[in-house]
């Protein structure tokens, strides 16, 4: 009689802390997955892989330190095979990110992980523990935070069994949601619900990406839009992991060294990324210029709402930050006209309001704001928007995450 998966892990785990030997538990499975989860002293210090390994890492990480910029961080001391948590160990030591965080975002990882090796169980042909290479694995001699493996391991099988109690065995939190039926689900719901799921379902986020934007539970979300997958409305959609931090720790390096060997000022002030501000007040630009100036960026204030798009085509910015009011148009329609040139639908676009209403954040999504930020103008927040949307990980991996209420 085949034993039970959560019977084998537990096993796995008892075994280690019996021994109280650095072991590694490896799980295998027919369709080329695998997970890897440290164990140290009897309990879990890392858990790593599966089909979205780095994903995961970027989604937790802008849940628990959405400010960290990744060019500022070296990569001389980051093991490939254990970038994210070796990044995690740099953080700390440069004080970029406070213990508990830490320990936070690697307890969730565990407990998704786990999830996710439940869920594969019909599949899974392995499961292996190994002493960890102590020289490989020396990040571990000093963990970031020791998990109690029973505890965490019943926490993951309560989540897969409230998962299962509805039916949704089948369906992996990994998947995204693209509406393939657009004109059927506008005459099913009402307008708000049409507008909101269709800036959802763009069959770029997995279910727990959206689940982190909205702010909602897991389950709770997906069972929202289970009906519109069974009436073909939505349907799943794979999407694929995103590049590992490492890679693009290094690609940022390489960039900055290429930079560092132009000579001329002349090209470095070309280099230079180009933002715009659009504001009919002379002290918002003002205030704006001094901030991105001082930081390196290009920047030109537009005062007269009619003059955006001309000077929008002629001097093509990087970025384009957009106040709502101001006379004979506002913000919304000006972001709507921008969206609507092909050369500018990808272009970065921050709303810039005084009004922090869960509509003016809604709306803003709906005409293609990339960003939503709430005035009095705060240099930290105003650079911290630009460095992300322009610069960091998630310019080049995926657009930026914007809150966006769900659905009542």
């Amino acid at each position: 009689m085949k034993v039970p998966l959560i019977e084998r892990l537990n096993n796995k785990f008892k075994a280690c802390k019996t021994s109280q030997k650095n072991s590694i538990v490896n799980i295998y499975t027919s369709d080329n997955k695998s997970w890897t989860i440290y164990v140290r002293l009897g309990r879990i210090v890392w858990a790593t892989g599966g089909t979205h390994r780095f994903r995961r890492w970027y989604r937790l990480m802008d849940r628990y330190c959405s400010n960290i910029d990744l060019k500022t961080i070296q990569a001389g001391n980051i093991v490939d095979f254990l970038c994210e948590y070796s990044l995690l160990n740099v953080l700390l030591n440069e004080g970029k990110i406070e213990r508990p965080k830490a320990i936070s975002l690697i307890e969730n990882i565990v407990i998704e992980v786990l999830f996710e090796i439940l869920q594969s169980e019909s599949k899974i042909i392995q499961v292996s523990l190994e002493e960890w290479e102590q020289q490989k694995s020396q990040q571990f001699n000093n963990p970031i935070v020791y998990i109690n493996s029973e505890v965490t391991l019943k926490k993951s099988q309560d989540l897969w069994q409230a998962w299962c109690n509805v039916s949704l065995a089948h369906i992996s939190p990994d998947l995204a949601l693209l509406l393939i039926e657009p004109e059927q689900l506008k005459n099913s719901t009402d307008s708000k619900t049409y507008q909101k799921i269709s800036v959802l379902a763009n069959g770029k986020k997995t279910l727990r990406d959206l689940a982190f934007i909205t702010k909602q539970d897991l389950l709770t979300l997906t069972l929202f839009f289970l009906p519109y997958v069974q009436k073909n409305i939505i349907k799943w959609q794979e999407v694929p992991d995103f590049v590992s931090p490492l890679r693009l720790i290094k690609r940022n390096k390489l960039k900055s060294s290429q930079t560092k060997t132009t000579a001329l000022k002349r090209t470095n002030k070309v280099n230079q990324k180009l933002i715009f501000c659009v504001d009919d007040s002379p002290q918002v630009c003002h205030i704006m210029q001094q901030i991105l100036t001082g930081s390196d960026y290009r920047f030109i204030d537009i005062q007269k709402p009619l003059e955006v798009l001309p000077k929008l085509i002629e001097h093509k910015p990087d970025l384009v930050f957009l106040d709502i009011t101001m006379p004979i148009t506002n913000g919304y329609e000006i972001c709507s006209q921008i969206r609507k040139i092909s050369n500018f639908k990808d272009i970065p676009i921050v709303i810039l309001t005084s009004n922090d209403r869960i509509v003016d954040r809604v709306r803003a999504k709906m005409v293609g704001a990339s960003e939503f930020l709430t005035k009095p103008i705060e240099s930290e927040k105003i650079l911290a928007v630009a460095n992300r949307l322009l610069n960091t990980k998630f310019k080049d991996i995926e657009e930026s995450y914007t809150m966006i209420e769900m659905p009542s």
